[in-house]
């Protein structure tokens, strides 16, 4: 039997691909290669055993105990498990008669003495009784723990190879193989405060549920998925005809339920009283944070490599997180005010979409000047030229939307209804400093040509027929405030309903 290290993992989206070495010691002739405790997550069909030159192999197997054998294997220790729950559930019974005894409002028969005798004695051996159940849930629980353990261990596989040399010697082999259990997710952090760029890191949230710990390994990652379907996609005709609707024999029934609301009480504890610390006065010493030389990118035909620096060692429990590399791309500050949805406005960064097509789509942890903003959604539009990466919300930038008319008549001599909408849009800062601003409001975009909507007040903002939004852009002065118009109309026949 050949105990093997695992030297390398090459880390997928989903799954990894892993190398592990070893050596093996052989006389002359034919030997059989024992390689135990392999994952059972790994997949058998992608095994691969490599050798010397000097010896030859053959029947490279996979293999498991059946269910039968791990039963067999388990027996013992479920036998004595189910042993110690039975003296648990006597000791509990005679916890319980022993408390149940001791009432005695519905025992007429028992005189004073035997009452007073059995209680004198009731704590002395309830406490026999604790002390005695306390031992056995933890033999109990350690029983449990060494049937985990062994479970865990029997299902585990093996890997069997025959093999034959010319020459005595200790010979070096290497197994390659896919295993399921193991993933990585990017994770960015964007940090902005200078003034025309932004710094962006990637790193990498690296997770493995096999049977052991990898430690000192290279660890490369890929962008791919080998779980992913490899299959071209095939496009079938597409039929149409004419829509027939089905006849409904059935009336539907009547549905509704009342919903009832439920409230969950939340219990407070109470503080623990503060400990005092005695302050100690400290010289200031500038730190750098921790980071690791950036991992080396290559880009092949079908998906992206990111070999990390160094060894590293990955925990089969906890998350292993890692840098990828860190770099600044040029960008211009504003708020982006959308007064419709938020009272406040969002300090964001524009930058070329070229600069950053690359960057995943994900979670992005944002700090602004050291300070950490919270979390984004990371979602790159490739179709413009440029996006705005969103740095947290701007409470220093408030907002204001008025609706000063909403007013409905009838356009007797074309049958229609017609409504007009008036609001005011108010921004105002409470910076210390000018800043850039791109308010943002939208007019109802129509679908249908007997609906008519008209622009009667934008402010020189910038319309877009496609989407009806109106933006404008503009300076705004330290504590300065400026209002804008937007008035429209929309106009239908008045035999129908609108939706809006």
């Amino acid at each position: 039997m050949s105990n093997t290290i695992i030297t390398q993992v090459a880390v997928y989206r989903e799954g990894a691909f892993v190398k592990r070495k070893g050596k093996i010691s052989l006389k002359k002739g034919k030997e059989t290669l024992i390689v135990a405790q392999l994952p059972n997550s790994l997949d058998s069909s992608t095994l691969t055993l490599s050798l010397p030159d000097k010896v030859i192999g053959s029947n490279v197997q996979v293999e498991a105990l059946s269910a039968e054998e791990r039963k067999e294997k388990t027996a013992e220790l479920n036998k004595k498990i189910k042993a110690l729950n039975n003296q648990i559930t006597i000791k509990q019974n005679q916890m319980e008669m022993w408390n149940k005894n001791g009432d005695f409002s519905s025992c007429t028969s028992m005189n004073i003495a035997d009452m007073s005798s059995y209680i004198e004695k009731l704590p002395e051996r309830l406490g026999a009784l604790y002390d005695e159940l306390e031992k056995l849930n933890e033999e109990n629980e350690e029983l449990n723990k060494q049937l985990k353990d062994l479970n865990e261990e029997i299902a585990l596989y093996n890997v069997k190879a025959d093999l034959e040399t010319e020459e005595d010697g200790e010979y070096p082999f290497e197994l390659r193989y896919f295993d399921r259990s193991a993933s990585w997710s990017p994770m960015y952090e964007i940090h902005s405060g200078e003034e025309d760029s932004i710094s962006v890191k990637l790193k990498a949230r690296i997770r493995q549920n096999t049977c052991e710990d990898w430690n000192d390994v290279k660890v490369l990652l890929y962008t791919g998925n080998p779980n992913v379907s490899l299959d071209i996609p095939v496009l079938y005709p597409e039929k149409l005809s004419f829509y027939v609707p089905q006849r409904n024999l059935f009336k539907a029934a009547g549905r509704g339920a009342n919903m009832m609301g439920m409230a969950k009480a939340m219990a407070m504890e109470d503080a623990a009283p503060m400990m005092e610390v005695e302050e100690v006065d400290e010289e200031e010493v500038e730190l750098t944070d921790v980071s690791y030389a950036d991992a080396q990118t290559r880009q092949s035909d079908t998906m992206t490599e990111y070999e990390l620096s160094g060894t590293w060692n990955v925990s089969k429990i906890n998350e292993t997180v890692a840098d990828i590399y860190s770099h600044k791309i040029p960008c211009t500050y504003h708020d982006i005010a959308v007064p419709k949805k938020d009272d406040c406005a969002y300090l964001a960064a524009k930058v070329k979409t070229a600069d950053v097509m690359e960057l995943l789509e994900t979670s992005t942890f944002i700090y602004h000047e050291g300070t950490f903003q919270g979390e984004a959604y990371l979602n790159i539009d490739s179709s413009k030229p440029e996006c705005d990466i969103s740095l947290g919300r701007d409470e220093s930038v408030r907002l204001k939307r008025t609706q000063k008319k909403k007013y409905t008549s009838n356009v007797l001599l074309k049958g229609q209804k017609k409504c007009e909408y008036e609001y005011e849009l108010d921004v105002k800062s409470a910076k210390a400093k000018d800043c850039k601003v791109t308010l943002v409001d939208q007019i109802p975009v129509s679908q249908d040509k007997e609906i008519n909507v008209d622009k009667n007040e934008l402010s020189g903002g910038k319309y877009n027929e496609e989407n009806g939004e109106v933006t404008w852009e503009f300076d705004l002065e330290a504590r300065g405030e400026k209002n804008f118009a937007l008035a429209y109309s929309v106009a239908w026949p008045k035999d129908k309903r609108l939706n809006y």
